[in-house]
């Protein structure tokens, strides 16, 4: 593990940490009381296959920064139980295994799309064959990579994998998204995302995507050696812009058909613009 604190997007290096080819990015502006982080964590370092991550962070104090210090090295999933008598408590369970991450402090807050940038840049400067990104209150399936990975190899042309994405809401099951490509009748080609289904329906969703560096850095936009596959000018419907653009210019994106990420609906006060 290596702790960075930089304001400079240019000496950014995870090379001496890397210990996977695919990079996940997560961005906290704010450190909830809630187990979400926690759970966020625990299935990334059990993933099946494993994975690097890098946790962007923006106006948390030295406090907050050492308390998602130990929840990567020792992160922990949280379940209500309900015992014999009908009384509920909540236990956890601890993970073995710990987090490859580093920790990134950047000097601007960012929205979506700079977020995506960002670890896509970092991807891109220290050689990771693929990227994926996830909110803190979120979690993966933890064979999603060693799936998505199958899927990749198998599927040499397609550059965008998607899971199907499972809303829990309260703790409840409450639908999956993503699955639009593998309803009969709706896509060109089953399990394929494509223009007229997504000028039909905005159902195209950049989490837990793994997104294939090469391939994207082919069609991104160029500034000054950063490139930009995300449209930054975008306040809204940034990410779905940016699938509309990438089929248009013949960048495959595929569903997998399996859950692999799992969205947590929470009711927040406040907006933020680094959200999905």
């Amino acid at each position: 593990m290596l702790l960075m604190n930089t304001k400079k997007k240019e000496s950014m290096n995870l090379k001496e940490s890397k210990q996977s080819k695919y990079l996940v990015g997560v961005y906290i502006d704010k450190l909830q009381k809630d187990n979400n982080l926690a759970s966020c964590l625990y299935s990334l370092a059990n993933q099946t296959t494993p994975v690097d991550v890098v946790l962007l962070t923006k106006g948390l104090t030295s406090d907050e920064i050492s308390q998602i210090k130990d929840l990567a090295n020792k992160p922990f999933a949280s379940y209500i139980d309900r015992d014999d008598k009908g009384q509920v408590s909540e236990k956890r369970i601890d993970s073995e295994k710990s987090v490859n991450y580093d920790i990134i402090e950047v000097s601007e807050v960012l929205n979506l799309s700079k977020i995506f940038n960002t670890i896509f840049n970092l991807a891109l400067k220290n050689g990771y064959e693929a990227i994926s990104l996830a909110e803190p209150e979120d979690g993966y399936s933890v064979k999603w990579f060693e799936t998505a990975g199958k899927y990749m190899d198998e599927n040499p042309d397609v550059a965008i994998f998607t899971p199907i994405i499972r809303n829990i809401v309260n703790g409840a099951f409450s639908g999956v998204m993503k699955e639009y490509p593998w309803v009969e009748g709706m896509s060109e080609e089953a399990g394929k995302f494509d223009l007229n289904l997504l000028q039909r329906f905005n159902c195209a969703n950049p989490l837990g995507a793994l997104y294939k560096v090469s391939a994207i850095d082919e069609y991104a936009e160029k500034k000054d050696g950063v490139s930009k596959p995300m449209k930054e000018s975008m306040k809204l419907s940034h990410y779905y812009e940016f699938f509309l653009r990438m089929i248009y210019d013949d960048v495959k994106v595929m569903t997998i058909p399996r859950i692999g990420y799992e969205v947590k609906m929470i009711n927040k006060d406040y907006f933020t613009d680094s959200s999905c």
